[in-house]
């Protein structure tokens, strides 16, 4: 059974299928805040900085993983300036002898 929501590669995404579930979980509190339902009780009145406190982190994840440098697609679409200036630092780098992975 597969539970991850496909994103617009085809691929499975964890964090787009918690981000989803997340915005309907919290659409649900809303519509439903306030009343009184038979063997759970009252529903809480929505509280958006709790909503907010899960919403924001997820969503930056997302938008970093999906929108990041570390994104091949979004690497090769940056201008030809900014691919010359990262190879300028990687060779500066290098002559000082300072490896790319040490530098992070």
């Amino acid at each position: 059974m597969k539970l991850w929501i496909k994103n617009s590669n085809g691929k499975p995404d964890a964090i787009l299928t918690f981000l989803t579930f997340w915005v309907g979980v919290m659409l649900l509190k809303y519509i439903l805040e306030g009343l009184t339902l038979p063997h759970i009780g009252a529903i809480p009145h929505f509280d958006a900085n709790t909503a907010m406190a899960v919403l924001v982190p997820l969503l930056g994840t997302y938008v970093a993983r999906r929108h990041g440098l570390g994104n091949k697609a979004a690497a090769s679409a940056l201008p030809d300036e900014v691919k010359n200036a990262i190879a300028t630092v990687k060779k500066v780098g290098e002559k000082v002898g300072i490896h790319p992975a040490q530098a992070e």
